[in-house]
């Protein structure tokens, strides 16, 4: 009885952390979210939702490389929402997509598709941030 006690102790790291600039070579985990990851450039996304969060990504990415900007919604994959914003402007209709991790106690956000820069510029970003992910899981 006593042998099984520990492994009942044992749990699993619930999220990843992401790093925003991609400067890390490896995504780390941790099973408690605090301001310092915010703060190192981190984002958290709950392991388990992982695949749903880089479909997303790659949904986005493909709206943005066919011109597709979607309506102003909001939606979440676990913890994480995502809140989408389409800023019709005069040349070309802009996106502006803040996706935020509430960890309880806790929120990090991070500005994925920033209005201010051109769509093809904004899916630039995305790609390499979806590479490095697929890459740093590996």
């Amino acid at each position: 009885m006593f042998l099984l006690l520990p492994c009942s102790l044992v749990y699993s790291q619930k999220y990843a952390l992401i790093d925003k600039k991609m400067s890390s070579s490896a995504i780390t985990y941790s099973d408690k979210i605090t301001l310092q990851y915010d703060q190192q450039g981190l984002f958290p996304v709950e392991k388990d939702k992982l695949g749903e969060f880089i479909t997303a990504l790659e949904k986005i990415a493909k709206q943005l490389a066919d011109k597709k900007i979607p309506e102003s919604s909001e939606y979440s994959i676990g913890n994480t929402h995502f809140k989408v914003l389409k800023l019709p402007l005069k040349n070309e209709d802009r996106i502006d997509i803040i996706i935020t991790t509430d960890c309880g106690s806790v929120a990090i956000d991070m500005h994925l598709v920033d209005a201010k820069t051109s769509c093809s510029s904004n899916l630039y970003y995305l790609k390499a941030w979806i590479k490095y992910i697929k890459n740093a899981l590996k």
